[in-house]
């Protein structure tokens, strides 16, 4: 039996028709991200933005809502050189083995509200009988010149859209992963990832990895890391709410290659037989077990793997299911250290303090977090700051993140994981 992302995918990509009339025609459908991408480079190539050695367009002219031929609508996306068009249609005359094709890229409104995307391609001679290929040539430059590619992207859910997901870029803060404390089998599995995205054109695999423990202990710090060691490698998607896994993984694979990053899958599927979304636990199995991510790396963080389906974590859906644990008292100062220069702030930390953190084994994100408060203290009240103000602060952060954890007894970081 094909799989619901199996059917959705064929649906999406099967080539509709291959015609005469007059000459040779051809249809394809798109999803909505291959649709803004082929308007997109249709225009580069047009307006000579995208350099193209294979075809040449005489004429590129947009259609707006209210049906009248106007030159191109463009948007700004901030990233790449190439932008994109906002009208609904692009038609375009483009010259490919030096015979004459028109081709349009069009949206329809279909029964329901349901929008459906396609581009059309008709040979306007004799001579011209690639309309086929001609659609493939354009799909693949279009997806490789994408004003996306290789960027960092931010990955929502819109239920009003008829896009149902939504991207955008955006920049990140990260530390470099050597900034980061680890065990050293962690950081080694870390960085074959980091080494295998950079050498995807050579190797063609892709690695999914599963990073596993408590809030604060550096899960999404080391997520950020890896982001920021393969900026310009890759596509990234960082997903920050629900979404439709289908979609999800059907516009990565567009992509070659894409970071997928999603973090809490605990709190985003759960377990099945506690109430769990069972129809997103399936579509994100599906996914999980390779039908379509030969070229899909992923990042998936959980706190506990107990509060994740069993099927969910099983080792064949994942390379490596990563535990991180939170630094212990010998790795305190050298967190301190890499994220403190000031030697006033650093001195403070005297083995009375670091036993008081290790007693209450606070994470790395506590410690960041701890250090801003000193530093806050050190510009506003100096006069306070010393080893018994550590003391006091490690006490008043601790019993406030224990209780903001809902009532459990094990203190957590502060912000990220």
């Amino acid at each position: 039996m094909q799989t619901l992302m199996r059917m959705r995918s064929e649906a999406i990509n099967q080539d509709l028709a291959t015609r005469p009339s007059g000459g040779i025609s051809s249809e394809k459908r798109l999803s909505s991200a291959e649709y803004d991408f082929a308007k997109s480079y249709i225009h580069g190539v047009y307006s000579g933005r995208v350099a193209s050695g294979e075809i040449h367009i005489s004429r590129c002219v947009g259609i707006s809502s209210s049906h009248r031929p106007q030159k191109p609508n463009l948007i700004d996306t901030g990233v790449g050189s190439i932008p994109l068009v906002g009208d609904a249609i692009v038609m375009a005359t483009i010259s490919w083995r030096g015979e004459p094709y028109e081709v349009s890229v069009s949206q329809t409104l279909e029964y329901g509200g349901e929008r459906s995307y396609a581009v059309h391609c008709l040979g306007l001679s004799a001579g011209a009988t690639s309309a086929k290929e001609l659609l493939d040539h354009l799909l693949k430059e279009s997806i490789a010149n994408s004003p996306y590619r290789n960027q960092i992207l931010q990955v929502s859910w819109n239920p009003m859209s008829q896009r149902a997901i939504t991207v955008k870029p955006v920049k990140i803060d990260a530390q470099p992963l050597s900034n980061i404390i680890l065990q050293d089998e962690v950081r080694g599995s870390i960085e074959l990832m980091i080494e295998t995205i950079k050498h995807y054109p050579q190797l063609r695999t892709s690695l999914r990895y599963l990073l596993e423990g408590e809030a604060g202990c550096g899960k999404t710090e080391t997520t950020r890391a890896v982001i920021r060691a393969c900026e310009g490698f890759i596509t990234v998607l960082i997903v920050e709410s629900t979404v439709d896994v289908v979609q999800l993984f059907d516009y990565a694979q567009l992509y070659e290659p894409s970071l997928v990053c999603i973090d809490d899958l605990d709190i985003q599927f759960g377990d099945r037989h506690e109430g769990a979304n069972r129809e997103q636990l399936a579509e994100f199995l599906t996914a999980m077990d390779g039908i379509r991510t030969n070229s899909v790396f992923v990042l998936g963080t959980i706190n506990r793997k107990q509060y994740l389906d069993a099927a969910a974590s099983r080792p064949h859906r994942w390379d490596a299911i990563l535990k991180i644990s939170g630094p212990d008292s010998l790795s305190y100062l050298k967190l301190i250290k890499q994220r403190c220069q000031n030697e006033q702030i650093t001195e403070l930390f005297t083995p009375q303090v670091i036993e008081s953190m290790a007693s209450k084994t606070v994470t790395g994100a506590f410690v960041v977090t701890l250090l801003k408060r000193l530093e806050l203290s050190r510009v506003l009240t100096p006069e306070r700051l010393n080893e018994d103000f550590v003391l006091m602060t490690i006490d008043q952060l601790s019993k406030g993140f224990k209780r903001a954890s809902d009532g459990s007894d094990t203190p957590v970081g502060f912000g990220a994981n």
